[in-house]
């Protein structure tokens, strides 16, 4: 399917759409049921309503990742485990590249030819990553990031 037909079919699938905030697991509404409009900036066509979220939202929603952050598996899971879940992570947003710039596309207004090509930079960019952090390890290439030319 091509990107402007991919576009005009989301756009009828999501015309009505109310979405959710993602806060600790659940998927939930704002607390006031306040709502914004989401426009498509090229069309000026409405395309869903997203929550306004409030400060108790918000707080909620911080302390659900540092909790999930401290508690859950991430912090002790292997460095070579870890890459290989950015890695999928990056085929994913490889092999979905054109939905996601579909997506992007209405909510941004920026051209079809500039999303793709975004996207699968993305993805590319994961890749390098990871390929820099196999290179000279997680260590290394944090101090590098914090301290450009920084080396053990």
């Amino acid at each position: 399917m091509s990107i402007p037909a991919a576009i005009g079919r989301r756009a009828s699938e999501d015309h009505e759409r109310e979405f959710r905030m993602l806060i600790d697991g659940a998927w939930v509404a704002a607390e006031s049921g306040e709502t914004f409009s989401c426009v498509d900036p090229f069309t000026e066509e409405p395309w869903g309503r997203v929550p306004v979220a409030g400060a108790g939202a918000v707080d909620r929603a911080v302390r659900a990742a540092r909790r999930a952050f401290d508690e859950g598996g991430w912090p002790h899971t292997p460095a070579a485990d870890r890459a290989a879940l950015l890695r999928r992570l990056a085929a994913l947003i490889e092999t979905h590249a054109e939905e996601l710039a579909v997506r992007q596309i209405r909510e941004n207004g920026k051209l079809a030819s500039e999303m793709v090509r975004d996207e699968e930079r993305h993805a590319d960019w994961f890749e390098s990553q990871l390929d820099a952090i196999e290179r000279v390890g997680i260590n290394q290439y944090l101090a590098q990031q914090i301290e450009p030319g920084y080396s053990e």
